[in-house]
């Protein structure tokens, strides 16, 4: 039982790292600046640096972190015991690994080169 609890364990920890990997591989050919919104026509309309996409990655590992460790802290059960818990923590980390590989790939799918991609805010 144990053996297979912890299998699991380190299975969503791996997938938790997946973004961290597909940033440190995909950056150095990103575009400077990636696409972080888009409007109801699917077109970009918000830019930011590159360098975002790491921030964006690191939330599935951070999730993992919190759900294992946190708990025990405060002398919950561990993240692994209760199987009903269990399933719901790691299906949110699934989740949340899928929703920012997306947000990271469109990122950099749609990314440009332009010489001033930020919106100014002065009037006229």
């Amino acid at each position: 039982m144990k053996r297979r609890l912890l299998l699991q364990a380190i299975l969503v920890g791996a997938l938790s790292a997946v973004p961290l990997l597909y940033v440190n591989v995909h950056l150095p050919q990103a575009p400077a600046f990636v696409a972080v919104h888009f409007n109801s026509h699917g077109a970009a309309t918000r830019w930011a640096p590159r360098e975002v996409l790491w921030a964006a990655a690191w939330w599935p590992a951070l999730a993992f972190i919190v759900f294992t460790w946190f708990p025990q802290a405060r002398g919950a059960t561990w993240f692994w015991r209760n199987s009903q818990q269990r399933q719901v923590r790691a299906l949110t980390v699934a989740v949340l690994t899928v929703v920012v590989m997306a947000f990271v790939y469109a990122g950099i799918r749609f990314g440009k080169e332009p010489a001033n991609p930020l919106p100014t805010t002065a009037r006229r």
